[in-house]
């Protein structure tokens, strides 16, 4: 009865990690955005909405489309823009102005800015899962009246949709006093469930490590020759730590700050384990034998 109910209570504790393993890896792979607003503009200004499609964090790459849309009062029946509007995306290093012709007319999805970004922390994913990036966004929009005359036009943004999956991105808008420039600061981090999962990653292999290691120890003392099922299961855990490596969530290539600390330690230890293994294999004679 005893025994019985320990192995059910067993069962039921690893059917919880499993669960939060798992609820832990599907965070990992969600969307995080944070906007802080400066202040509440008014309802009849031009809106930019801004979509963060991706991020490469290799190259360092922000990756979005930019929209304009107009309240009512600056379109008319028709659907019909009176002024031209030029909007200026700073650091967009594509084409950098969106023009909304005037008297024409005016469909919000059909005038779309394509913008990429290059930040200057470059290096900064060999810092994975720690790694984060920062980028102040600039825009501005002018309009072209009837008379030629261009002036600067307050807008507002809508940050909505400023969300990357697996990246936790945090937005604050600065306006200048007549909301005619904004500045939009952007951090971009990796979110808690992504470090949670790596930390998870490395002490599992740091564990069939020093199992393996304590094993082959245990060989070298003894005078009996190993199992030949001893090389495969060394061998399976050599081709083992690469995919416990390639769990963690949007992880970037070998050589990354967790892969010295973890996976070419681990791999380098297993690959001595199996040499010392074979070692005693071949130089032992079968029990049998003697």
């Amino acid at each position: 009865m005893g025994i019985s109910m320990k192995n059910s209570g067993t069962k039921n504790w690893f059917k919880l990690l499993i669960l939060a393993f798992s609820v832990i890896f599907i965070l990992g792979q969600g969307r995080y955005s944070k906007n802080t607003n400066s202040q509440e503009p008014k309802n009849d200004l031009p809106i930019v909405q801004i979509n963060m499609l991706s991020f490469d964090d290799v190259n360092a790459v922000l990756t979005s489309k930019l929209q304009l849309f107009f309240s009512p009062k600056l379109v008319n029946e028709s659907g019909i823009v009176q002024d031209e509007y030029n909007f200026i995306d700073v650091l967009n290093f594509n084409e950098s102005i969106l023009t909304i012709k005037g008297n024409k007319r005016y469909a919000a999805f059909d005038n779309g800015l394509s913008s990429n970004y290059q930040l200057d922390s470059t290096l900064n994913h060999f810092y994975y899962p720690f790694d984060s990036y920062k980028i102040n966004l600039i825009y501005f929009l002018d309009k072209t009246n009837s008379k030629g005359v261009i002036e600067r036009v307050p807008f507002k943004n809508n940050c909505d949709f400023c969300s990357i999956r697996g990246y936790q991105i945090n937005t604050k808008d600065i306006f200048d006093k007549n909301r005619n420039i904004l500045t939009l600061e952007t951090h971009i981090m990796r979110p808690i469930s992504t470090k949670i999962i790596v930390i998870i990653n490395i002490i599992v292999m740091w564990v069939l490590s020093l199992v393996i290691l304590f094993m082959t120890i245990s060989i070298a003392k003894s005078k009996i020759k190993p199992d030949i099922g001893t090389f495969g299961f060394i061998a399976g855990l050599l081709f083992a730590l690469p995919l416990i490596r390639n769990i963690s969530p949007m992880i970037p290539y070998m050589g990354v700050f967790i892969d010295f600390i973890g996976f070419f330690l681990n791999e380098f230890t297993v690959a001595c384990c199996m040499v010392a293994s074979a070692y005693c294999w071949i130089l032992r004679k079968d029990s049998a034998s003697h």
